[in-house]
């Protein structure tokens, strides 16, 4: 077998021709028998479509053909759509070229200087380029705070309310419980006054029966007097007890702890120096 292939004779190309063009005229009639049965069942379903089942009446349009055109128009909607965005895209980017090409132009233009002028040592575009990502950088970061910021005075504002309000329930406990506290006092104060009057009259009664009776009534009536006085003081001490808050009892309690260790240190020294003076 040589390398090459020899070139075919003129009777052997009309042959292969001959047998292509079958080949092709068969699979022509495939899809032409193809697309003649798909149409014909189109055609049959639109025509049930539009006349319906039984009891039903029949429709004035053909659904198959306004499907058809609908769906055509859609295509043709989608092709224009993307035609059109690509258009702007490439508009776009054509104007983003002629930006950066005339910002390069001027950078090297402020570059090079003017006549007589000595060339400079930077590159203007780059420097102005980098100034504005460095602004957008800081403008972004300072949005990111300032939201941050905002976030953390709304949850100071809510944690200020929330100590607010407790602080309003806790006096208003307090002021419920000083409330009862009075009505206890009034409460327990009338009682009080209700037996010491019930006492008062039993002395008086005892003092009209006393004034008939003879020596020995008179040291029963003073007892009872001295009673009377007992139970007065003691009621007295007892409202002035209530009266008077745990704080200042234990205040008072103090002053009178530090009276009495005075009052012994006195005495003390004052014995160590009646005993100093004797022994002289």
């Amino acid at each position: 077998m040589s390398k090459h292939p020899r070139p075919h004779s003129d009777r052997i190309k009309a042959k292969i021709s001959s047998s292509l063009r079958c080949v092709w005229q068969e699979r022509l009639k495939l899809k032409y028998s193809r697309e003649r049965f798909f149409w014909s069942w189109a055609e049959s379903i639109a025509k049930t479509a539009k006349k319906g089942g039984s009891n039903q009446q029949e429709l004035e349009w053909d659904s198959y053909d306004r499907m058809k055109q609908e769906i055509v128009h859609q295509e043709l909607q989608w092709v224009a759509e993307k035609a059109k965005a690509k258009a702007k895209r490439m508009a776009k980017a054509r104007a983003e070229r002629l930006v950066l090409s005339w910002a390069e132009s001027i950078a090297k233009v402020a570059k090079k200087g003017g006549s007589g002028q000595q060339e400079l040592d930077w590159d203007s575009f780059n420097k102005i380029k980098q100034e504005m990502v460095l602004q957008q950088l800081q403008w972004t970061t300072e949005k990111a705070k300032a939201k941050e910021m905002g976030k953390i005075r709304s949850r100071l504002a809510q944690k200020r309310k929330e100590r607010e309000e407790k602080a309003r329930a806790r006096g208003e406990i307090k002021r419920k419980t000083h409330r009862k506290l009075k009505e206890d006092k009034e409460d327990f104060a009338v009682p009080q006054v209700s037996k010491l009057e019930q006492k008062l009259t039993k002395v008086h009664i005892t003092e009209s029966v006393n004034v008939q009776v003879t020596g020995w009534g008179n040291t029963l009536v003073s007892h009872f007097g001295g009673l009377e006085k007992l139970d007065l003081e003691i009621v007295k001490r007892e409202k002035m007890r209530r009266e008077v808050s745990l704080a200042d009892q234990i205040q008072v309690a103090r002053i009178k702890k530090s009276e009495s260790m005075d009052r012994e240190a006195l005495a003390a020294s004052s014995d160590y120096r009646s005993n100093k003076n004797t022994e002289e």
